[in-house]
């Protein structure tokens, strides 16, 4: 997979990128990637779409709606569960859990995911009917492409006589799940970034905070909230770290021969790489989103969230 801009050293003013890829953002492919060769996968999704299938995957996704709402649909310790997330919030969907984005015109939502480790799988399912917990079809695959791995299943499904009939066939019963489903854990609410701003920047005018907030730290999954606070060195094994400039700027710096630097304004977002050791500096006023995901504990059942108060063109995925 490629994707245009991968991994460049200039921040990408969202703003921009998204009209330059506007007609990405409606069907048929409804999806862009911004980054993809890497472990982080960047991408940001349009409409509208109406899916019936669920997606099932071992690592964490992350959620966050830049423009109007979107319906997340996920099976939910075996009951069928409506997540709404709208405009501005943002949601942490956990590993293992069974889920059907629903996506609607004018929108754009961005959506984080890890690269797939070799021997994980992904699954692809549909149900005896709305409501339904019985799998009607299945199949599983490792997945390097999402975009491209999805549609021949589903053209395998929609040509089956399960898709004819809505009934399993006794000829061709669905495969056994290739993925421990998680089955215990309560999926986290979604959450307001405006208002998480907001409540730091309170919290800094009144001295009371001089750490960045954490907005979720899962198995795998790290977001984190920056204010008017320098962030000290950081290293990551294999990860990439995700910025997004919501407000002021921000300047980052990373080891390099000789060392590097880049200015992140209001409303850009800049990828560092894997084993890049970096830190950011925040002056006043400077608001700074941070993500990234490592590999870890992904196997590990029922293991929820901790939520804290304080470039390829594809079908349309998540």
């Amino acid at each position: 997979m490629s994707s245009e801009g991968v991994h460049q050293r200039v921040p990408i003013s969202l703003k921009a990128w998204l009209a330059e890829h506007q007609a990405s953002f409606a069907p048929p492919v409804c999806n862009k990637l911004m980054h993809g060769d890497g472990q982080l996968k960047v991408m940001f999704v349009g409409g509208p779409n109406t899916r019936l299938d669920y997606h099932m995957e071992e690592g964490e996704e992350f959620f966050y709606q830049v423009k109007g709402d979107m319906l997340l649909k996920i099976v939910e310790k075996g009951v069928h569960k409506d997540v709404h997330i709208h405009e501005g919030e943002y949601f942490l969907l956990p590993g293992r859990i069974p889920h059907s984005p629903q996506r609607f015109e004018n929108t754009i939502g961005l959506v984080l995911e890890r690269a797939r480790d070799v021997g994980e799988r992904d699954g692809l399912r549909w149900y005896q009917g709305e409501g339904s917990t019985e799998v009607l079809y299945q199949e599983f695959f490792h997945c390097q492409d999402l975009g491209t791995q999805l549609k021949p299943v589903m053209e395998r499904f929609f040509a089956s006589e399960e898709h004819r009939t809505g009934r399993i066939d006794p000829a061709h019963p669905p495969p056994r799940d290739e993925i421990s489903l998680d089955l215990t854990t309560e999926v986290g609410a979604c959450r307001s970034l405006t208002d998480d701003v907001r409540e730091l920047a309170k919290q800094v005018e009144e001295g009371v905070c001089s750490e960045p907030r954490t907005l979720c730290e899962a198995v795998e999954t790290v977001a984190r909230l920056y204010h008017s606070v320098d962030q000290p060195p950081l290293l990551l094994a294999d990860t990439e770290v995700f910025y997004y400039q919501l407000e002021g700027c921000s300047t980052i710096m990373w080891s390099a021969s000789p060392p590097q630097s880049v200015d992140l304004q209001a409303g850009e977002i800049f990828l560092v790489r894997a084993n890049e050791e970096h830190q950011v500096s925040h002056p006043k006023g400077s608001v700074t989103l941070q993500v990234y995901m490592q590999r870890g504990g992904g196997a590990r059942d029922g293991a929820p969230p901790v939520a804290t108060s304080a470039t390829t063109s594809s079908p349309a995925t998540d």
